[in-house]
């Protein structure tokens, strides 16, 4: 599941997300947090392998100075 945002300021949403593994069942008992820190507005995530790709800053419009869309490839297993 992506967190498009982890906190909101004064101005609203930060753009700090993450993903968060949800174990079969539910829960919160062994859910895992994936790419805090690393990922900013994620909105979309798939699984291929040993690889979660996920778009990162998919709310970012595509124009101006502002950072824009991006495809980031994490590695399961590592350094999750």
């Amino acid at each position: 599941m992506t967190e498009w945002t982890t906190a909101f300021g004064p101005t609203g949403p930060t753009p700090n997300g993450d993903v968060i593994a949800i174990p079969w069942g539910g829960g919160t008992a062994g859910r895992q947090v994936i790419g805090a820190g690393s990922l900013h507005y994620p909105t979309g995530v798939g699984v291929k392998g040993d690889s979660l790709y996920v778009s990162n800053w998919g709310i970012a419009s595509g124009t101006g100075p502002a950072p824009h869309g991006q495809l980031v490839r994490i590695r399961l297993g590592h350094d999750c």
